[in-house]
Parts: C-alpha cells; structure tokens; sequence
C-alpha cells in the first residue's frame, strides 16, 4: 500500500518533534549541572569529606540527571531529599552508599 503525503509528513514530523524533545532535554541537563555547586575544601564537614561531596555530585548528576532534570540542592531541605532518594533508589539502581554520597552532596554535608 503506498503511502500519502500526508503519512510521510506525519512520520517524518513525529521523527523530527523526538528528535528535538531528545536534545532540550540533554540541554536542560547539561545546562542545570553546570548551575549545581562544586565541593570545595570549605564546604567539607565533620560527617562529609571532600571526596564523599565530590562523589555524590558525579553520582547525582549520572544518576539522576540521566532520566530527569537535575534540581538545586538548596532548593529542598535534608529531609526532603532523604524521601525522595528513598523514593527513586531503586528505579535509579542506587545502592546505600550511593544513595549516602548523593545525600551528602545535596544537603551540603549537613
């Protein structure tokens, strides 16, 4: 059966609007890691080394920003974020240190 104009427009805009969704949403990773603090030496605290921030920055960028956008660590409190690696650790396969490190890095070492 040939196929329309129409059918061929269709297909190859619905190739072309995933395509672009694809890439807004790699920006919009891309773009909200580079707006995510860098541990410092400063910002090391008794309960989170510098390693442990610098870790779970890399993991929480890999980890969570490969499926959604990444938010501010200062935009929820500690416990907020307690609930919400809860919530995600397994549907982002994070095991308990992981989910330690990224903690450690979203709530600044509090």
């Amino acid at each position: 059966m040939k196929k329309s104009r129409l059918d061929y427009c269709f297909l190859t805009c619905s190739k072309a609007a995933i395509i672009s969704i694809i890439l807004i949403a790699i920006i919009a990773s891309v773009s909200c890691s580079s707006a995510l603090y860098t541990p410092s030496e400063s910002q090391q605290t008794a309960s989170a080394s510098l390693a442990q921030l610098q870790e779970g920055r890399k993991l929480y960028v890999q980890k969570c920003g490969s499926c959604h956008t990444l938010y501010l660590p200062e935009k929820y409190t500690k416990l907020q974020w307690q609930q919400f690696l809860n919530e995600m650790q397994q549907k982002a396969s994070i095991d308990n240190l992981e989910k330690e490190q990224i903690l450690k890095y979203v709530s600044k070492g509090l």
